[in-house]
């Protein structure tokens, strides 16, 4: 894992196909998008984290980007900033990152960017997951939803098998469709 500056994330996004519009990050082509609710249950929760990072099966590198921490209250801010500080202090940094939370995770830090998900889902902050195909973009939002957005190269049946177990799974419970 590696902490990256601006300027990184920037030339990372740009160099895969994404496009980025105040800093947030997007699909060039978007071909299907689908929002998904946060799970209730601690272990549901890590499953659909777990689906989403593997969501393609091309093993390359993630970016996960904390877009916005101050959405609550300051003493909720400072708990979820030290959680976050317990998974990446021991991150390299590149120069000019001090001020950043973005990070760069290698294809053998699956479980790395399973964790770091969690943060922003728990704390209600908004986070994206960028994949280095450059086909798949993951927005998480304090409202309590997950977007997963799939661009050209994507794997269908990975998008469907996702909305069946999560979306489908939700609305069996008598919950709304997000």
């Amino acid at each position: 894992m590696k902490k990256i500056s601006f300027d990184d994330y920037s030339a990372w996004s740009t160099q895969r196909g994404y496009s980025l519009d105040q800093w947030g990050p997007s699909l060039e082509a978007p071909l299907e998008s689908v929002a998904i609710a946060v799970p209730e249950e601690p272990q549901a929760l890590a499953a659909l984290l777990d689906d989403l990072v593997g969501i393609e099966l091309k093993g390359g590198a993630w970016l996960f980007r904390v877009r916005d921490w101050t959405i609550w209250n300051e003493r909720s801010q400072e708990i979820g900033l030290a959680h976050l500080n317990l998974l990446t202090d021991s991150a390299a940094q590149s120069q000019g990152s001090e001020s950043s939370h973005i990070y760069l995770l290698a294809a053998s830090e699956w479980r790395e960017v399973i964790a770091l998900l969690t943060i922003p889902v728990l704390y209600g902050w908004d986070a994206n997951l960028l994949f280095e195909s450059g086909s798949v973009l993951v927005d998480v939002s304090h409202e309590g939803r997950i977007q997963v957005t799939l661009g050209k190269g994507h794997d269908r049946l990975r998008m469907a098998s996702l909305e069946s177990n999560w979306i489908a799974k939700k609305m069996a419970d008598g919950s709304p469709k997000p």
